[in-house]
Formats: structure tokens, C-alpha cells, sequence
């Protein structure tokens, strides 16, 4: 893993000196001590000037959604001092990846919520199947986490379709289709783009 992040950090400081921006994929995640020195040696060296560093990852809402928070707050705090030093502009940009077949109901509310402290998360995938109830239930933390006008939002992917399609009432059949309309309203509103398939 190391060595893998040196290379990264080689070629952004030998083939790309006129790039003054360096992103780092899932950086967040797979980063240990040894990387995180080397990136603070790269962002101190006077050799190359840079202007920005973005950290773009994904967070598996079912695979330890918080350690992973944990470790990103934690490498800001370790690259604060050099980059207001350096005055080089740090940015975390998080994209939620939330498989609800592998979560709790009260885990995936538990999760929305959360996820409306962490401004760095403005992409969101939302996939798999569950009971209507459930789904009526996470969209309404959804539009709330939706409707705080906090962030500017890339993109939301809504894939969630109700389990046991062949036992579907009418009645659950209504309120799919309420969660989609309210959904799309919200999305509306606030011009955030958004891509809902629930059946």
C-alpha cells in the first residue's frame, strides 16, 4: 500500500508540475503512518507549488461507516498544520454507498442522521430491496438530510425496490410511489440531481 501511494505521490510531483491540484482516491481508507508522512513531506517540499489536495472516497454505510469518519477526521487534523502553512486548499469530497439488505432499519436512519454533520459527503448511492415500511421510513431521513441546503449535492442514486415484489399490495404500491414523487420534489426544489428506481 505504500509503496502504491508513492508511486501516486511520484508521478503527481515528476509528470504533472504544471498540475497545482492533487486528488487522492480512496486515500481515506487504505492510508497508514508511513503515507500519511510521505503526503506531508510532498505538501512541504518548495519544489512544487501546490495549490489544492482533494480527498475523494467512498463510504461503505454498512462497512464501518464511523471508523472510517474517524480516520478521516483524524487525517485532517495530521495534514491541517502543513496545508495552512503552505495556504494549499484541502477538501474531502465523500460519496455514501448504502446496500440496505446489509443494514438494520434503525442502523440506515441512524446513518442519514449522521451524515448530516459531514459536509464532505455530496454523493449518495442508496440500493437493494426492503419492506415498504422501511423505505417510507429512510426516505423521510433522506429529504430531511436532502432538505438542510448545506452542500452542493453531485448526484443521489435511489435504487431501492420493495422485497417480496409478487406480495405487494395496493396500498404499498401507493406509498412507493409517494416516496418517489416526494422525493423527486425535493430533489427539485433544490436542483439536486437525482436518479430514483423503486420498481
Amino acid at each position: 500500500m505504500s509503496c502504491e501511494f508513492g508511486e501516486e505521490l511520484r508521478l503527481a510531483t515528476s509528470h504533472r508540475r504544471h498540475n497545482s491540484e492533487m486528488v487522492l482516491v480512496d486515500f481515506v481508507e487504505r492510508f497508514g503512518h508511513r503515507d500519511t508522512e510521505h503526503l506531508k513531506e510532498t505538501l512541504s517540499d518548495n519544489k512544487h507549488k501546490w495549490r489544492q489536495v482533494t480527498f475523494v472516497d467512498k463510504l461503505d454505510a454498512s462497512n464501518n461507516y464511523f471508523r472510517t469518519v474517524f480516520k478521516k477526521d483524524g487525517l485532517r487534523r495530521m495534514i491541517q498544520p502543513i496545508v495552512d502553512e503552505k495556504h494549499i486548499a484541502m477538501k474531502f469530497e465523500s460519496k455514501l454507498c448504502l446496500q440496505v439488505e446489509t443494514m438494520s432499519k434503525d442502523a440506515i436512519v441512524h446513518v442519514l442522521d449522521e451524515v448530516q454533520n459531514d459536509l464532505d459527503v455530496t454523493s449518495m448511492e442508496i440500493t437493494g430491496s426492503m419492506e415498504c415500511t422501511a423505505v417510507m421510513r429512510m426516505v423521510t431521513a433522506l429529504v430531511g438530510l436532502l432538505s438542510r441546503q448545506d452542500r452542493q449535492w453531485k448526484e443521489v442514486m435511489f435504487h431501492v425496490t420493495p422485497c417480496e415484489l409478487t406480495k405487494i399490495t395496493w396500498n404499498d404500491q401507493l406509498a412507493m410511489e409517494r416516496c418517489t414523487e416526494t422525493l423527486r420534489d425535493v430533489a427539485d426544489r433544490f436542483q439536486i440531481p437525482i436518479e430514483i428506481k423503486t420498481f
